[in-house]
């Protein structure tokens, strides 16, 4: 279960972080996410923020 988890909350991460990437760089042309540069951001910092709480939780809740 806690490996699942884990694995889940990587995949998670991961994608957040491609679509950071995509909005803040020019690879696809007429970008739609281009426009929304700040809250794709704000978005990214949020989802990790929440990751590392749902994380150190996790982990503190089996010592």
């Amino acid at each position: 279960m806690k490996n699942t988890a884990l694995i889940i909350i990587v995949f998670i991460w991961v994608f957040s972080l491609l679509l950071l990437i995509i909005a803040l760089t020019n690879v696809i042309p007429g970008n739609p996410l281009q426009e929304y540069k700040l809250i794709v951001g704000i978005g990214f910092i949020l989802i990790t923020s929440g990751l590392k709480f749902a994380y150190n939780k996790a982990k503190n809740k089996h010592r």
